[in-house]
């Protein structure tokens, strides 16, 4: 889920010339830089209970406006702005809770807090809500519910939940399978230049579902999307090179590709680097990308671990630690690792 800056405005009626009595607040609280005087003046009325302050003490501190950045401060004047009914301050405690900035990461709580707000139609709100019924955190799976929120958000022309939409109808996910749909909800995403959604586009036309298969134009997307940021995109540039789609063939720069992806953290591409190195029996290489895809949950990078210890006449064979990472790899709903953990 993207983390999203909602910046609380305060009414004009805040921004008011200081009094000396403004500017003594310096005194009681030294935190804030003496050159931005309005700040004591907002200070000054967040300590007196007004909401839209302690909204804007909250941006203030988490984006290290006039005051040292600080997210657990931040996240006590959103909750106080949120406990009087401050929807934007709600929305918030729920990216925090949900994300763990400067609370503890609590789905259950970050569900509470995303429901207040979405009641409310907040957009980052419904499309939070959304994903944590989507994933089954907080609440238990549901993927209704989560097209119900995603829907509402759409509505509100959020690329967010518009992609994730696409994702529901690609997958099947609540709604029968439809690459059409899929297609349709991935392009409104895509016409806003979500990086997401205009990757998962290309893959569309890479793998020929709901559309013609188009390598030229799939690719055309994947550099798009890899310009915006996308470490999804710059692994399907590097799968590109190596199948030759809409490409000419080049394993070294398929490789630099897989490496610039693994690098951001997407686990595809670690687990694609790990079993390179596998084959290249550079094994501590390979288990170190594995162990990272793993630890994200890539179930093949875990069953892979399971397959080099197993491995006869290795350096590193150790059935026992095999046996574990397979065990962990069918807990994921790895068939393979299921099947090999019945023949040990």
């Amino acid at each position: 889920m993207k983390t999203r800056i909602i910046l609380t405005v305060l009414s004009a009626t805040v921004m008011v010339s200081l009094s000396h009595a403004g500017c003594a607040k310096s005194k009681q609280n030294p935190n804030i830089d003496p050159r931005d005087p309005g700040m004591f003046v907002i200070f000054n009325k967040a300590e007196h209970g007004n909401a839209s302050a302690q909204s804007v003490m909250g941006n203030a501190y988490l984006f290290g406006i006039s005051v040292a950045q600080d997210e657990v401060r931040a996240a006590e004047w959103y909750k106080k702005a949120a406990d009087q009914g401050d929807v934007p301050s709600q929305s918030k405690m729920g990216e925090f809770y949900d994300q763990g900035i400067g609370v503890p990461q609590d789905y259950a709580k970050a569900a509470m807090w995303y429901q207040k707000a979405a009641v409310e139609d907040d957009v980052t709100a419904q499309e939070g809500l959304g994903t944590l019924y989507r994933l089954g955190r907080g609440v238990p799976q549901d993927y209704g519910k989560a097209l119900e929120w995603y829907r509402k958000a759409a509505e509100q022309d959020d690329s967010v939940a518009q992609y994730n939409i696409g994702l529901l109808y690609e997958y099947g996910q609540g709604v029968p399978q439809d690459y059409n749909e899929a297609l349709k909800w991935y392009q409104k995403a895509a016409a806003q230049d979500d990086d997401l959604a205009l990757a998962k586009l290309g893959e569309l036309y890479r793998d020929g579902h709901g559309v013609p298969r188009d390598y030229a134009k799939a690719f055309a997307l994947f550099q798009k999307a890899e310009k915006q940021g996308s470490a999804a995109a710059a692994y399907d540039i590097g799968l590109a090179y190596e199948n030759k789609q809409g490409v000419k063939r080049d394993e070294d720069t398929a490789l630099a590709w897989y490496k610039k992806a693994a690098e951001a953290g997407y686990a595809p591409a670690q687990t694609k680097l790990g079993t390179i190195y596998w084959g290249w029996q550079d094994l501590d290489t390979a288990i170190a990308y594995l162990e990272s895809a793993a630890a994200q949950g890539d179930d093949v990078a875990a069953y892979t671990l399971g397959l080099i210890y197993l491995e006869e006449h290795s350096t590193k064979r150790d059935v026992h630690i095999a046996a574990n990472w397979l065990r962990k790899a069918a807990s994921m709903g790895n068939i393979d690792a299921q099947k090999k953990l019945k023949k040990l």
